[in-house]
């Protein structure tokens, strides 16, 4: 990715020996940079070796409701040149490039017309809304059980400080929690909203079959 980057720039590619560590500044700066598709940019053209598949465009998207890193999905799809969503094709291929014995070959590049990307963006947010349905409620729910277990040790706080015996200082702590509570009820409300986002990490035009190796 730093090489990638230093090159695109007209940089020399820098001695590897010197980021050895995803700790490095450099190298977690650019890690923690969003990866987006520019749709009217070429797109390589993907061959895997000895892998049965039909040509069309494989994608990966980028499926989330928050800023929270537990709130995202990665879906990976692919549509076949008629037009038809394959959601295990999609699942397979996936594996296939994550798979350190497959052997991948990019055999050329080709644009990606305006055209072309609303329908497979369109295809991919349709198939996408049941994942989205479900990492809603997951996160949703999962924000709810952090404000219970917040709220009732707030609530022993609470129950603490009325006991204290000097009326003045019970007055001025239980003050303090109420304005504390209200804060915390507003900031829960509102990170009850969901903001989603769909976009494009990586999209490929798949070769069919073995037709490098025929």
């Amino acid at each position: 990715m730093l090489a990638f980057y230093e090159r695109s720039i007209g940089n020399p590619i820098p001695p590897v020996e010197h980021y050895y560590s995803i700790t490095d500044p450099v190298i977690f700066r650019h890690l923690s940079c969003d990866i987006e598709f520019i749709f009217d940019d070429f797109m390589p053209v993907l061959n895997i070796k000895d892998f049965p598949n039909e040509s069309g465009h494989f994608m990966l998207w980028e499926l989330s409701v928050s800023n929270d890193e537990q709130s995202k999905r990665l879906l990976p799809i692919f549509i076949n040149d008629d037009n038809i969503l394959r959601p295990l094709a999609g699942k397979k291929i996936w594996d296939a490039i994550l798979d350190e014995e497959s052997i991948l070959s990019v055999t050329g590049k080709e644009n990606l017309s305006k055209e072309q990307y609303e329908k497979l963006s369109g295809a991919s947010c349709d198939y996408a809304y049941d994942a989205f349905l479900t990492l809603k409620n997951e996160t949703e729910k999962k924000r709810e059980e952090i404000h219970r277990k917040y709220m009732y040790a707030f609530n022993l706080r609470i129950e603490a400080a009325e006991r204290i015996g000097i009326e003045n200082i019970k007055r001025h702590k239980l003050k303090q929690l109420d304005t504390e509570k209200t804060a915390t009820e507003k900031e829960y409300l509102r990170s009850n909203t969901i903001f989603p986002e769909f976009r494009p990490v990586l999209i490929v035009r798949m070769d069919s079959g073995n037709a490098l190796y025929q």
